[in-house]
């Protein structure tokens, strides 16, 4: 997930939601209504967008889910509630829009994914309680991802949590990480094509 979303980039643009951003999602199956893409990109609301983009700045681009703090993590939680309130605009979309913009620190959030994790939306805090699986038992879960990582060469840029998603996402949807068919690579490399 987290590899196609940033491979839609005409241009960087790390602190606005752009047209392209809204683009990248549908790379996704994931279509933000008319109305909700136009408050979004200020052309209904400029007051909106400026509140919801002032609240990205205030999101560092490069901080890991694993060492956010109580505080930015309320940040994002405040953006996250700004975009929800777009008229047919739920988890899903408001999650993988955000993933768009800070992939290291926000996951995205589906049913397969919360499925697979047994997450109960409501009930639980998604990013607190990865961010909290992630720095138990002295941050053993986000360094084997970490390894993961390395060993598939999907390349440094991925983070921990786009291993995360992509890992979670295969499993709760039954497919395998592993492609045991194939045999021209030694079974210990052998990963498949992210869908």
């Amino acid at each position: 997930m987290c590899l196609l979303l940033n491979s839609f980039n005409h241009r960087t643009v790390t602190d606005e939601f752009t047209s392209d951003d809204l683009v990248a999602l549908t790379l996704l199956s994931v279509n933000v209504p008319g109305q909700a893409a136009l408050r979004i990109l200020g052309d209904r609301d400029l007051d909106y967008r400026a509140s919801l983009n002032e609240l990205l700045r205030q999101i560092p681009t490069e901080v890991e889910l694993v060492d956010a703090s109580d505080e930015l993590l309320k940040t994002a939680e405040k953006r996250w509630s700004q975009v929800r309130q777009n008229h047919n605009v739920g988890r899903t979309k408001t999650s993988k829009l955000s993933a768009r913009k800070r992939s290291h620190l926000l996951p995205v959030i589906d049913s397969v994914v919360t499925t697979a994790v047994g997450h109960i939306p409501g009930k639980h805090n998604f990013y607190r309680d990865l961010r909290a699986a992630l720095n138990a038992d002295d941050r053993r879960l986000h360094n084997h991802l970490i390894a993961l990582r390395d060993k598939a060469s999907i390349g440094s840029d991925i983070s921990a949590i786009g291993v995360f998603e992509i890992l979670a996402w295969m499993w709760g949807s039954g497919r395998s990480p592993v492609d045991d068919t194939d045999t021209r690579q030694p079974p210990e490399t052998r990963v498949i094509d992210v869908p």
